[in-house]
């Protein structure tokens, strides 16, 4: 991933970026660190090709953002990005188990394993991060810390990269030691 003379203007005139240069290798841990308001957000959804409204260049596996349309923008979320936001997202609808493996029906046939696969990874990822006891319920029915670990779950389902947002998670650690 490259970004190259990032500059991000809200509509107020506000400039949050200007000739921000960054490059991140594969399989690399980074953290965003800093003050709310400083950009930490406004980047991560640069990066995942949430906000186009920039001026600069950034590449994403090889592409330039600024050539991609809008389809093929959301093809490269689904199947390159995991997202884990700061308030989990889970469908209600859906059992958790289903919202884990929902990013897994979007994946081109070419990319897709089986749906034992799938299940499987789904079942260890749930044990590992202890919440295989819900699987089969409903997201209402969750805390708020099965909720987050779901939404990761769904996040790392396809073995792709991820980009995650957690603040929040952070400020009630901190606050509780």
């Amino acid at each position: 991933m490259r970004i190259t003379d990032l500059e991000k203007k809200f509509k107020n005139g506000r400039k949050i970026f200007s000739g921000l240069n960054l490059e991140l290798e594969e399989a690399s841990l980074t953290a965003l660190v800093g003050a709310s308001g400083e950009g930490k957000t406004t980047l991560l959804n640069v990066i995942g090709l949430l906000d186009t409204d920039y001026a600069g260049q950034v590449e994403l596996f090889g592409q330039k953002a600024s050539e991609l349309n809008q389809a093929e923008m959301a093809r490269l979320r689904n199947q390159q990005i995991g997202f884990i936001l700061q308030e989990p997202l889970l469908i209600k609808n859906m059992n958790v188990r289903d919202n884990i493996l929902l990013p897994t029906v979007y994946l081109d046939k070419g990319l897709r394993k089986s749906k034992d696969y799938y299940l499987k990874r789904a079942e260890k990822l749930a044990e590992q991060l202890g919440v295989s006891q819900v699987l089969s319920q409903k997201p209402a029915t969750l805390s708020g810390g099965q909720k987050q670990r779901v939404t990761a779950i769904r996040a790392l389902i396809n073995e792709f990269w991820r980009m995650s947002q957690p603040d929040r998670w952070m400020k009630k650690t901190r606050k509780s030691s």
